[in-house]
């Protein structure tokens, strides 16, 4: 018979083992009568069991079992079916097929990535359009606003001078009423021509033409500069304005315009919400840098608004009867010409007690 042979019985010792046996085990017969069978074996069942040859080669065989007798005792024939060729075929076919899921897998995952990619470069094609449009949008802009404060200017200028020449009465006398209309019509001037500076320097910064015009500067003398110049305006509200110097010199090289600009902005802004009170100036320098402050006791700003005042065009006072007027570009402008010097601002404050906005700018640029 071609299938492996053996009676063992009820003690499990084999009683006899056929040639196919004996060439599965890679022993004689004599090496297995007598020994133990290894393996439990029950009547009727049908199992997979792996035998060790002599010499360590490992052998799978297809174990059944069929209760007898062998000389008058109880026994059981195990018959042993060498199956070792058919699991390794069953094997190589789980693994290709194994392969085949798994290529199946990369491809689909190549195609996904493949689709992936091409659509994220429709999206980067389609951004880049956008953000090309939205810059030529923003130019136009800038540029409109360029164009509109020069136009603006001119005869804003001519209002003043004209304005001017009529109360130092150049064409003849004029009544006190007339000297304060002219008077009212002098400070509105001067304010829209404040409005349209702010809306030129803002579109000069939002498109990139404004330069550094760096030269020797004292700072200290242009807060000095900037004092006199808001003084009218906090004698107006009568409010106290106050300069705060370092003792300590504070020379350095930078742009006295735009520096002069950020103060003026702050000052204006700061005397605009405050009623009652004072508004400070102060310069101080540490280590290489300048730092450049003004203090208010005006309304305050909520903390949740502490990083909208920088946005262009955005106002304190949202409400339509806002009582402070202003383009909302101020501080906007203050932002981006110290980062255009190469520093930063920063403000601090409390609702109801008043803002400090600090500046720290290189003291040489």
């Amino acid at each position: 018979m071609p299938d492996g042979i053996v009676v063992v019985d009820e003690a499990g010792v084999i009683r006899f083992a056929n040639p196919a046996a004996q060439r599965l085990f890679g022993r004689t017969a004599e090496e297995l009568v007598g020994g133990a069978f290894g393996f439990p074996v029950t009547g009727g069942e049908t199992t997979e069991v792996e035998l060790i040859r002599r010499g360590g080669e490992l052998v799978t065989a297809e174990l059944r079992v069929v209760q007898t007798s062998w000389e008058s005792d109880a026994a059981w024939i195990v018959s042993l079916r060498d199956i070792s060729d058919r699991k390794e075929a069953e094997e190589r076919a789980k693994e290709l097929v194994r392969a085949q899921a798994a290529q199946a897998e990369a491809e689909a995952a190549e195609r996904r990535f493949r689709l992936l990619a091409e659509e994220k470069a429709a999206m980067a094609e389609e951004n880049a359009a956008l953000f090309e449009r939205a810059q030529e949008a923003n130019r136009a802009k800038s540029e409109f606003l360029a164009v509109m404060s020069h136009e603006l200017r001119t005869p804003l200028n001519a209002v003043m001078g004209y304005t001017e020449l009529l109360m130092s009465e150049v064409s003849g006398p004029i009544l006190d009423a007339q000297r304060e209309q002219l008077g009212r019509i002098k400070a509105s001037s001067r304010h829209l021509l404040e409005l349209v500076d702010d809306i030129l320097s803002f579109a000069k910064l939002e498109d990139g033409r404004d330069e550094i015009r760096a030269a020797p500067i004292d700072f200290r003398e242009v807060v000095k500069e900037v004092s006199k110049l808001a003084a009218p305006l906090a004698e107006q509200k009568d409010l106290k304005l106050r300069i705060d110097l370092s003792d300590s010199p504070c020379e350095g090289v930078s742009d006295a315009d735009k520096v002069r600009q950020i103060l003026l902005n702050l000052v204006s802004n700061a005397i605009k919400f405050t009623e009652d009170g004072e508004v400070l100036i102060g310069v101080s320098s540490e280590h290489d840098e300048v730092v450049l402050y003004v203090e208010d006791c005006g309304i305050g700003i909520p903390a949740e608004r502490l990083d909208q005042i920088w946005q262009p065009f955005w106002q304190v006072e949202q409400s339509r009867t806002r009582t402070a007027g202003g383009t909302g570009l101020g501080l906007s402008v203050v932002r981006r010409l110290a980062e255009l010097l190469g520093g930063k601002a920063s403000v601090e404050s409390t609702v109801g007690k008043g803002t400090t906005f600090t500046v720290r700018l290189p003291i040489r640029v």
